[in-house]
C-alpha cells in the first residue's frame, strides 16, 4: 500500500498482466491490483495492448471458496458484492477526488 515507483527493468519476449480489483476479491487479497504506470525508455517502439475482461453488472462477486481455505481456515476477508454497484462506487470516488 506504499506509495512509491519502483523502476522495472523489462524482459524480453515477455508479457506483462495487471490483475484488477475483482482478483483480490476472488482470491480473498492473495491478488493485488498495483497501481502502475509505464515509462518508455527504449529506442525501438513499444505496443500495449490493453484487454479489459468484466462480468456482468448484476453478477455477485465474492471470494473463491479454495482461496478462503487455503488461508488456515480464515474468514473471508470481502463481503460478496453486487459488480455493477463496485463499478459505479469506484467510478464515483475518481469523480470526487478519492480514488
Amino acid at each position: 500500500e506504499q506509495k512509491i515507483w519502483y523502476k522495472v527493468e523489462p524482459v524480453p519476449h515477455s508479457l506483462v498482466i495487471n490483475v484488477g480489483d475483482m482478483a483480490r476479491v476472488w482470491s480473498n487479497g492473495a491478488y493485488k491490483a498495483a497501481m502502475h504506470r509505464v515509462v518508455h525508455r527504449g529506442e525501438r517502439l513499444r505496443y500495449s495492448i490493453p484487454l479489459f475482461y468484466e462480468p456482468r453488472f448484476d453478477a455477485t462477486m465474492a471470494p473463491f471458496p479454495s482461496f478462503v481455505a487455503e488461508q488456515n481456515g480464515q474468514s473471508a476477508a470481502y463481503e460478496p458484492v453486487r459488480f455493477g454497484d463496485y463499478v459505479l462506487r469506484r467510478l464515483a470516488s475518481f469523480y470526487s477526488g478519492k480514488g
